[in-house]
């Protein structure tokens, strides 16, 4: 990770690409702006703690205790993130980054180098494992009581159709 974002920092100032229309050169500028990935993934490359840590949310200070109340909390600014990673990385001893983690839910991480970046505002969830494998669907429908009126019976009688054309 650190010869990526090396490269990033050298590439963020952009650099002259000459061409046939312009031979002086084109000036071109690459920044990463947004890591997507799963969940797991995207929070160890970010250096925020895992799914199961007290501070788990990238987005928001919600504490695990409260997640059965189904509610974001108070928004998590991206400048907050960024001091909690300096703090994290300037602590002397190993048990002083456990504590601060613990208490943050924030390391430090090599992408947090290119400082054009919001840590916790350029993240993305990757679509197959949250819409095409329909478990935020699942979600609303079973964890979080969202159904409409019927939609049980319409799934019952749909399903006693197809068992009726299969049998004749």
């Amino acid at each position: 990770m650190k010869l990526l974002v090396d490269d990033l920092l050298l590439l963020q100032d952009g650099f002259k690409i000459p061409t046939s229309q312009h031979p002086l050169g084109c000036q071109v500028y690459l920044q990463l702006i947004s890591i997507c990935g799963d969940l797991l993934a995207i929070h160890k490359v970010v250096g925020f703690g895992s799914p199961s840590a007290s501070q788990f949310c990238a987005w928001c200070m919600e504490n695990s205790n409260n997640l059965h109340l189904m509610q974001m909390g108070p928004k998590r600014p991206g400048f907050t993130v960024l001091e909690s990673a300096k703090e994290w990385k300037s602590a002397k001893t190993l048990k002083g980054q456990e504590e601060l983690h613990r208490r943050t839910g924030i390391r430090w991480s090599k992408v947090n180098r290119l400082t054009y970046r919001i840590p916790n505002m350029h993240v993305a969830l990757g679509i197959m494992h949250k819409w095409l494998e329909g478990v935020l669907a699942e979600h609303f429908r079973y964890c979080w009581g969202f159904q409409e009126d019927g939609q049980e019976k319409k799934r019952a009688l749909r399903k006693a159709n197809t068992k009726r054309k299969r049998v004749q």
